[in-house]
């Protein structure tokens, strides 16, 4: 953006991406204005109002795109699932023009007609593809991959198991991120997708009002920047103790509410540090709007306790029996804080004391590194906020657990007594978190997937150091450098090969996908791909029949389409002042290209090796290359055509006086070089060629006496040398031949049947359509696709053809016809403009005002000598 404006202090901002558009919080509906500007003068307003009522169901659409489609096959045996996966490949290759999300519904349609019931499935098969072509490479690796395979899993999106073995399919835990996994921006496509995630964002934005400088959503989806650094302020601002947690509170509570949609759930809860708070809240114990207040009361004590008493924390790559023996030692002044990994234990402590145990632990040949945190969490540090926390907890109502939840405190269940689960909640934040051992607890309880729900894949890293190879699944919901989209299909596809009770109908609904199976999907992209002798091929360089040949390109005497040679303009011999004769060999064209070998370009000729793909009339991606190489020749042509003139106007006006012309130029007596290159393509002779003369000086008088000289009279000019007319350029039908010069040498206007004639030839150039379809009543834009761009290069090319922009203000020529809606108003406007001229005095009344170029010679030169 422009440095003239300081969008820190100004409630205005570049939008330049996809945000959720939340409400201020009050009762009233979201508005808005949207402005929009064309090139052609075209300037809407509208302004829109949020609508708050019921749908019908047949009215609700969801237009968010995604980044990917699921397909998801269960059946009761290997060979059936193999049967699925052979038959919608055989479809892909066969068929063309398929569109992957009706593919995708199609199948799922199929699925839930054939699938076994009564837990008959124990074949899982799920793909993720982002095309048709991936789609099909991914079926084609299926089929060659598994046999003998009890399992199959790709990265990439393939995933396969038989349910016989179930030993990594159990129970389900879903696991809430804490503090650290914050990051702007987080969930956002999944928030954008899901209406009730704004709710529950503005529900926080009100509760929080005044707590915070600005409401909790602008730290989470702040407006966009542009520089590093302002990111990076961003990031900081989120990371705030007393933003951070709510914030991922909110995050937590969005990520389970989509999960949930999809029908994951889980059977076991628990959360890293903060996150035990939201996974307290998804049990039930604590309400939502707890949840908001309890979290700004977290963050807002321990910020306090921090800012009395700075402490950090660091990370020590080794266990606690390692880290406790070298604390005692050593003699360090910290703590043991949490127990993430086998091979990773946290320590607490102030500032000086965490720097001196880094530098001590780091010659014990272990990785220590310290952690950016403004605070030293579940450690002795935060005994003040232990008191703090319990008088909050006292307001509010805790409720026993709807499921299993496990505490980082003592690593297993939490009771189910409210007033022991407050209690237990009080002492959180001052003990030790023994991750380690609450993980291995769920494992001993039947947990087997573990679901991170939240941002980041912090805890599925932890997880898998925890359990090793033993059989288990991580599943995230987000993941860095991918969109939401792309991976909550991959989290949905792996999940339903596991087995789990995923439902996908929400991933089609609302969309606008016909109820249809997959054979009927194919039999209609085939009728599609081979259509009635009504249909038409149009891309941005012709149309011609669906059906019909391509006409193949002119063939010279040898077979192979050759274009016409480029033939030089022989050399001019033009006469120098001083009398010796000099070859001035004319320039070479600034695009030596014929128009016939743009013609055999934009011509094409489908190959029979193109198999199915010919048969069916598509165009070769190589045509379409050579289409577009052909358009660019022709405009850098038109621009040629365009610098051509101006040196003629050029040489128009060094003809106009000769003598001026070397003075005012600072050329000499010499010949231009370009001029006489451009005339001499123009007419290949020597005759008529401007020659500027040597300028006629006027002669000094002698100083007599000490006077000034009087002027020398002026000698008598020779007659001007007039310029060669140029060549009528012809129009490509023939047309420009109607374009006269009279006796004057000006241009007569050509008839309203010959700029007809060019103006369609012009608009079939620019749109590929024939002339025999074009409708000189409709609407350019709507029914031709002629946008304000194309209208501009049409008038141009018509300009340059046509003489009715000479001594006329172009500007307002080209606003008055852009406002035209059809050809024939075009046309009509010509007509009238054609007869206005013809009358007396001619129209003045879009007509510029020229200054005159003044091309006489001075006067009277002056002498040396001093003024009297």
């Amino acid at each position: 953006p422009v440095s003239g404006v300081d969008f820190a202090k100004s409630p205005f901002y570049i939008n330049t991406e996809i945000r959720p558009w939340l409400g201020a919080g009050d009762s009233a509906p979201r508005r808005c204005g949207v402005s929009a500007f064309g090139f052609g003068g075209t300037n809407f307003h509208t302004v829109l109002e949020e609508y708050r009522g019921d749908f019908r169901a047949s009215d609700a659409q969801d237009l968010n795109p995604r980044a990917a489609e699921i397909f998801a096959f269960s059946r009761s045996s290997v060979e059936a699932v193999e049967d699925a996966a052979r038959t919608l490949l055989q479809g892909v290759e066969q068929t063309q023009e398929l569109d992957l999300a009706q593919l995708a519904y199609s199948a799922s349609l199929d699925d839930a007609r054939l699938r076994p019931k009564n837990g008959g499935q124990i074949v899982q098969l799920a793909f993720v593809a982002n095309s048709v072509a991936d789609l099909k490479g991914k079926l084609e690796f299926f089929l060659r991959s598994h046999q003998g395979k009890a399992t199959l899993s790709a990265p990439s999106g393939i995933y396969y198991r038989n349910l016989q073995h179930r030993a990594d399919s159990g129970a389900v835990c879903f696991l809430f991120p804490g503090q650290g996994s914050q990051q702007i921006n987080m969930l956002r496509d999944l928030v954008l997708a899901r209406p009730s995630a704004y709710a529950l964002f503005e529900k926080a934005d009100a509760m929080l009002k005044g707590a915070l400088p600005k409401p909790l959503s602008q730290y989470v989806y702040p407006v966009p920047v542009f520089g590093k650094e302002e990111r990076e302020r961003q990031q900081a601002a989120l990371n705030d103790t007393r933003v951070a947690q709510p914030a991922l509170g909110l995050a937590g509570l969005a990520a389970y509410d989509a999960l949930s949609a999809f029908g994951v759930r889980p059977n076991f809860v628990a959360g890293h540090s903060y996150g035990e708070y939201v996974a307290l809240c998804v049990a039930g114990v604590l309400s939502r709007e707890d949840l908001i207040r309890i979290s700004d009361a977290r963050g807002r004590i321990s910020k306090e306790i921090s800012v009395a008493q700075p402490a950090t924390m660091a990370a020590v790559n080794a266990n606690e029996a390692w880290t406790l023996e070298a604390i005692a030692r050593l003699e360090l002044a910290v703590s043991v804080a949490n127990l993430n990994a086998p091979d990773q234990t946290i320590i607490a402590g102030s500032v000086a004391a965490i720097d001196a145990a880094v530098k001590a632990l780091s010659g014990e040949d272990v990785r220590v590194k310290r952690l950016p945190v403004t605070a030293a969490f579940h450690c002795n540090a935060m005994a003040g906020a232990q008191a703090a926390l319990a008088a909050e907890f006292g307001s509010v109502t805790f409720r026993p657990p709807k499921i299993k939840v496990f505490s980082n405190t003592t690593g297993d269940r939490y009771p189910e007594e409210p007033s022991e689960i407050r209690a237990l909640l009080a002492r959180h934040i001052v003990e030790p978190l023994r991750f380690v051992d609450e993980i291995e607890r769920l494992y001993a309880a039947g947990a087997r997937v573990f679901v991170e729900a939240g941002p980041g894949q912090v805890l599925s890293g932890l997880v898998g150091r925890i359990l090793g190879d033993r059989p288990h699944t991580t599943l995230s919901i987000d993941a860095p450098e991918r969109s939401g989209w792309l991976q909550l299909a991959q989290l949905l596809a792996r999940a339903f090969a596991l087995g789990l009770p995923v439902d996908l109908a929400p991933w089609f609904a609302r969309r606008g996908l016909a109820e249809m199976s997959l054979a009927q999907v194919f039999e209609q992209a085939r009728a599609k791909a081979n259509p009635g002798p009504m249909a038409w091929r149009v891309n941005g360089g012709r149309a011609e029949p669906w059906r019909g040949e391509a006409k193949p390109p002119k063939r010279a005497a040898g077979g192979a389409a050759q274009p016409a040679p480029v033939k030089a303009p022989a050399a001019l011999l033009q006469t120098r002042p001083n009398g010796n004769a000099a070859a001035y060999p004319p320039s070479a064209p600034l695009f030596g290209v014929e128009r016939e070998r743009s013609k055999a370009l934009s011509t094409h000729v489908p190959s029979p090796a193109l198999g199915a793909v010919s048969a069916l009339g598509a165009e070769s991606r190589f045509a379409q290359v050579q289409n577009s190489l052909a358009q660019l020749i022709d405009l850098q042509r038109e621009q040629q055509d365009v610098l051509r003139r101006f040196f003629e106007f050029q040489g128009q006006l060094l003809g106009a006086n000769g003598n001026g012309a070397a003075e005012r130029t600072g050329f000499g007596a010499e010949p231009i070089p370009f001029l006489i290159a451009e005339q001499a393509t123009a007419a290949p002779t020597t005759a008529g060629v401007f020659v500027p003369p040597a300028p006629v000086l006027p002669k000094l008088a002698a100083t007599q006496n000490g006077k000034a000289p009087q002027p020398a009279p002026r000698p008598a000019s020779a007659p001007p040398v007039a310029a060669a007319p140029l060549a009528a350029k012809p129009a490509a039908n023939g047309a420009g031949a109607a374009k006269t010069t009279d006796q004057k040498g000006a241009k007569q206007l050509a008839s309203t049947e010959a700029f007809k004639a060019d103006l369609l030839q012009a608009v079939v150039e620019r749109t590929g359509y024939t002339e025999d379809m074009l409708d000189l009543d409709a609407h350019m834009e709507a029914d031709l696709g002629i946008d304000s761009i194309k209208r501009i290069e049409i008038l141009s090319k018509l300009k340059d053809d046509h003489s009715f922009m000479e001594n006329q203000d172009e500007e307002k020529v080209f606003e008055e016809l852009s406002g035209l809606k059809t050809l024939n108003g075009i046309v009509d406007w010509y007509d009238q403009f054609r007869k206005s001229q013809a009358e007396p005095g001619g129209s003045d009344s879009i007509k510029k005002a020229q200054t005159p170029l003044s091309l006489s010679l001075p006067e009277t030169a002056e002498s040396d000598a001093p003024k009297a």
